[in-house]
This record gives structure tokens, sequence and C-alpha cells, in this order.
């Protein structure tokens, strides 16, 4: 995994591992999962990963130096893992990013036409969480059987940008317009996740960018913000 990926899961941690409202589904897969990263010689043209504070978050990291990997070894499950293996000096390079994101202004935009404008091109496809790292809103659905004595609940996996996403009883939507959608997942990506957790959700791998059919770029209308 890349170093953004890695710190994508230390944010999941951070949720679905907290005393106070822990997970038993999926502490069960996350203990059983090795964490294994691969550094970026270049970071791409939409990473902006620098600007978002990651962290080291491995069992074992390697950087490639050509002939040879330098592994830095995170965890006692990762020195098992390589404990036969000698030491060496090593300084990890870091990573610099071309693209970057200047928050200092953003908390206090909310009304900001900019996100009017934003979202004249989104299409509510829900591209951008799919492809996001650390998107994990979900909704829950109960089946019962043909006898209507029991059934199966399920939790799936489900987007804010979708329009029933906040459909309630009575047919009433929360989030109607598509700029009240967009608007919400970069504010809890940049503020509403970091209120709890005292870190941005974002991790900058610029997945969301990338990838959007219309190529919307909330990073540069955030650095636009005057």
């Amino acid at each position: 995994m890349r170093l953004c990926d890695l710190n994508a899961v230390l944010r999941m941690d951070s949720l679905f591992l907290d005393p106070k409202n822990e997970d038993c589904l999926y502490k069960d897969k996350r203990k059983n999962t090795i964490m294994i990263g691969y550094n970026c010689k270049e970071p791409g043209p939409y990473c902006f990963c620098d600007s978002m504070g990651l962290e080291n978050y491995h069992d074992l990291f390697f950087y490639d130096m050509g002939e040879f990997y330098y592994i830095d070894v995170g965890s006692e499950r990762g020195m098992k893992l390589v404990s036969r293996l000698k030491d060496y000096d090593y300084k990890p390079p870091q990573i610099k990013c071309e693209k970057t994101l200047n928050k200092k202004l953003f908390l206090k935009h909310f009304k900001n036409p900019i996100w009017e404008k934003l979202s004249k091109n989104c299409l509510s496809c829900g591209r951008c969480n799919l492809l996001c790292p650390t998107c994990y809103c979900f909704t829950v659905e109960d089946k019962p059987d043909m006898t209507l004595t029991k059934g199966i609940r399920t939790r799936e996996w489900d987007s804010c940008q979708f329009k029933d996403f906040t459909k309630v009883a009575g047919g009433f939507v929360f989030r109607d317009k598509r700029t009240e959608r967009l608007k919400h997942r970069i504010y809890h990506k940049l503020l509403y996740y970091r209120q709890r957790f005292n870190k941005d959700m974002c991790v900058g791998c610029g997945k969301c960018i990338e990838h959007c059919p219309t190529k919307i770029d909330f990073v540069e209308a955030i650095n636009k913000i005057k």
C-alpha cells in the first residue's frame, strides 16, 4: 500500500476501533491484516498528500533503493517477519507534491458561492466515494424471508452524493441539492472528522479528482478562496 492508503486505514481504525463504538466485524478483519507499504518515488499530478499531515502507520514499509529495498519496521508483528535481516542506516526520502491544499480560509467560507459554481458539473455519480479510501458511509437493510418471522440484516456501502442517501420516512430529503451534497463531502473530509479525531479525513491521494468524469477539483477551488 502507498502512504496515503496506509493513512486511510488509520482513519478507519480511529473510527471503527473507537472504544466507545467499536465495530466487531471491522475489528475481526483488521486484527488479521498485515500492513505493508511501498514508497512513491514520484507523486502523481493529482496527489497533495504532503498537505495532509500523513503519519507512518505500517507493519513494514519498503523503500526502493535500486538493487535493494530498505525496510522500515513499524510494529512487533512486522519485526517478526524481518528479524533475521541486518540493520542498515538509511534516511527515507520525504514526499514532495507539486499540488498543495491551503485550508487556512476554508472554514469561514461555508456559504461561499464557489461551492455552487463547483457543483454545476457534478453528476452525483458517486465515483468520488467509490474511489476514496476513507469513504465509509453505509445503509442498513432488513431482508425478511418468506415466513416473515426471520431475515437478514445487511450493511451496504452507500454514497453521500446520491440523493436518496438522506431520504427519510415521509420522503423528505435533507440534502436535496447537488451543491449541498458535494459541500458535505468536502467538509466531512476536512472539518467534521477533524473535530472528532484531530486529523483530516482526506489523505491527499487525489483519486477523486483524477477520476471524476467532469474533473471537479475541490483543491483548486479551495485554493482560490480569497
